[in-house]
């Protein structure tokens, strides 16, 4: 979508602002990680979970051609952060549960955890 702002690059050409257009290249990482963390999920089939896992990565491969070493570093870190998220979820309630520790513990053990 276009805002109504808009970038001056040259007097002669000017673009309409994305509105992620800071943010280019960040929803591909994003949603492959969450596809490859619904892929881990105990109601799906042990065929589909194969099939989500290595399609999830062609998003990934695409965003990162022809970025600097950098910047792709950080799309596999993202991507494999919200990865994580979504395979490490339980260990909120583990730590909840049985460590009997505050809510937001288990949530920060679960983000440093996927970090690592």
């Amino acid at each position: 979508m276009h805002g109504w702002r808009y970038r001056h690059d040259d007097l002669r050409d000017v673009k309409p602002i994305d509105a992620d257009d800071e943010f280019e290249g960040r929803s591909v990482e994003d949603g492959a990680g969450r596809f490859i963390g619904s892929s881990y999920l105990p109601f799906i089939s042990k065929i589909w979970k194969r099939i989500v896992a290595w399609a999830a990565l062609v998003p990934l491969f695409f965003a990162l051609q022809g970025v600097q070493s950098r910047e792709g570093f950080k799309l596999g870190f993202l991507a494999g952060f919200a990865a994580h998220v979504g395979i490490l979820y339980w260990i909120v309630y583990v730590v909840v549960q049985y460590g009997y520790l505050p809510f937001y513990v288990g949530i920060a053990a679960m983000l440093l955890l996927s970090a690592y």
